[in-house]
C-alpha cells in the first residue's frame, strides 16, 4: 500500500492574496513549503523540493523560514532515506517555491510537463521572476537539471498517475495516488480555496488561464464525485496533523 508522507520543508511569509486571487490583500500569513514522499511503491517518489537558501530567496522574492531540521536531506534522513535512493523527483511546477535543492537529486529522474519547462524557460516578462527564469539573469537550480519530459496526463506507475491541471501555471501538475488522494500543489494550495466562500464555490490561486483553472477544477470536482478522492494542498498547515496518507 502506497503512503504519502507531508515533510515540512521550512515556511513562506506571504501576503494571502498570492494564494487566493482578488482576495484578502493586505492579509500576511505564514504557510508552509510542503515536500511530499510516496513510499511503498517500485521505487520511492519526490513530490516538489521546496525553495532555495532562505537569505537567497528573501533577495529575490520573499522571506521563508527554513531551520537545520527542515533541509530535505535531513528530513529524509530521518526516515532512513538518503537522497540518491529516491527514484522520481516530481515537479508539480517550476517556481522558486517548488523546484530548488534539485542537486541532491542527481541520480533521480525529475519529471516535468513539456509546457511547463517550455514556458518557463521562455515566459512573459512579468511571469519571469517568478521561475527565476534565465531570462532574469538568475542562476536557479532548474536551469541545469535534466528532466524527463511528459506531455500530458502520465502513469508513473501504478497507483502514482500524474494528471496535466493547468491553473496557476500552464503546465502544473497534480498527483494522483491510489486514486484516493490528489496533491495539489499551487492548484489547491489551501483548503479554503477548495471549500470557497459565499461568493464563490472554490477561491483560484493566482492564474494563467481563466478557462484552464476553471476546466482543472471541474477535473478535481469529477474525481471527487466518482472516487471520493481528497485533495491535499501543499501550503496548508492542517496537511501536517496527519503523520501519513493511505
Amino acid at each position: 500500500m502506497l503512503r504519502i508522507y507531508p515533510l515540512n520543508a521550512g515556511s513562506v511569509l506571504v501576503d494571502k492574496s498570492i494564494l487566493t486571487a482578488h482576495m484578502n490583500y493586505g492579509i500576511k500569513i505564514e504557510v508552509p513549503s510542503i515536500v511530499w514522499l510516496i513510499e511503498g511503491g517500485p521505487e520511492l517518489v519526490i513530490v516538489d523540493t521546496s525553495f532555495g537558501s532562505p537569505e537567497l530567496m528573501e533577495q529575490w522574492h520573499w522571506p521563508v523560514k527554513r531551520t537545520p531540521d527542515q533541509e530535505i536531506a535531513k528530513l529524509l534522513e530521518n526516515r532512513n532515506i538518503t537522497p540518491s535512493e529516491v527514484g522520481a523527483v516530481v515537479i508539480s511546477h517550476l517556481h522558486w517555491d517548488h523546484c530548488w535543492n534539485l542537486n541532491l537529486f542527481r541520480k533521480s529522474r525529475i519529471v516535468v510537463q513539456k509546457s511547463e519547462l517550455e514556458y518557463a524557460q521562455n515566459p512573459l516578462y512579468f511571469h519571469a521572476w517568478a521561475f527565476d527564469s534565465p531570462s532574469t539573469g538568475r542562476k536557479a537550480d532548474w536551469h541545469q537539471a535534466k528532466f524527463t519530459e511528459v506531455d500530458g496526463d502520465y502513469e508513473l506507475f501504478d497507483g502514482v498517475r500524474l494528471l496535466l491541471t493547468p491553473s496557476h501555471t500552464y503546465g502544473d501538475q497534480s498527483v494522483l495516488v491510489n486514486q484516493k488522494y490528489l496533491i495539489t500543489p499551487d492548484l489547491v494550495p489551501l483548503f479554503e480555496n477548495w471549500t470557497g466562500n459565499k461568493l464563490i464555490r472554490h477561491i483560484p490561486p493566482p492564474y494563467y488561464d481563466a478557462k484552464a483553472i476553471a476546466e482543472s477544477f471541474r477535473r478535481v470536482e469529477s474525481l471527487m464525485e466518482t472516487s471520493n478522492v481528497k485533495i491535499l494542498p501543499s501550503h496548508d498547515f492542517l496537511v501536517l496533523k496527519e503523520q501519513y496518507y493511505q
